[in-house]
């Protein structure tokens, strides 16, 4: 009696995993219209208990997938969130770089001002244009 329990209780498993591997192949709209079907089977088919126990099933199956698909995308989402992070850090890089810069454009620009200033020429108009003879 024992052996028959145990081999009852592999073939249960063994039919369990397949369903199961079975319905996380299947679109999350197929797994909805199986929940349909299974709840809607006539009394004469099953007993209402075992339609329950169907539909439960098959809703965990739903359930299950759904689960399975939301931690593919967050890990995604994971991904892209690094990808921004990294590129705004290289955009900051980038900005306070171009200030850097430009401070010392500028800084150069009023130092060569300065020396400019205490040439005696500064200001002199120039004669550059003149034909030479």
């Amino acid at each position: 009696m024992e052996q028959w329990e145990k081999e009852n209780s592999n073939r249960r498993r063994k039919k369990a995993e397949t369903e199961a591997l079975d319905d996380l192949r299947k679109s999350t709209e197929q797994l909805l219209v199986d929940i349909h079907d299974e709840s809607l089977a006539e009394p004469l088919q099953r007993p209402y208990e075992q339609t329950i126990v169907r539909t439960t099933a098959r809703f965990a199956s739903l359930l299950t997938l759904i689960a399975m698909r939301s931690e593919v995308s967050a890990r995604r989402s994971e991904v892209l969130q690094r990808w921004v992070i990294a590129l705004t850090v290289a955009l900051l890089v980038f900005t306070a770089g171009l200030v850097f810069v430009g401070v010392a454009q500028l800084r150069s620009s009023y130092v060569l001002e300065q020396v400019m200033k205490q040439s005696p020429t500064y200001g002199a108009p120039t004669n550059n244009l003149a034909p030479k003879k």
